[in-house]
């Protein structure tokens, strides 16, 4: 059964059920003809929540740092399967909002 928040607009909720635009049974599809959400309810919404958002890291994360003058390394700044704050996520631009 649809869900709708502020009256029109649909809310979907991620489950294992099949899925709606292909009849998926695991609901676990990404063919060509779908598109990706417009937006992800609560990310940047509100403002007092922010605080509060995490992400999990899906890959290693490197950023080059200068050792000494003129001697530069890649150092590893998080770890796959990490949990970050937003702010970090923000910080390191590993997101678009």
């Amino acid at each position: 059964m649809p869900e709708y928040i502020y009256g029109d607009i649909e809310f979907l909720k991620a489950s294992s059920e099949p899925c709606i635009v292909c009849g998926d049974p695991s609901g676990n599809c990404v063919p060509d003809e779908h598109k990706p959400p417009v937006s992800i309810f609560g990310l940047g919404l509100f403002s007092s929540l922010d605080n509060k958002q995490t992400f999990r890291v899906e890959e290693d994360v490197f950023e080059i740092e200068e050792i000494s003058p003129g001697a530069f390394t890649k150092v590893k700044k998080f770890s796959v399967g990490q949990t970050i704050s937003l702010e970090e996520a923000r910080k390191h631009n590993l997101t678009s909002n």
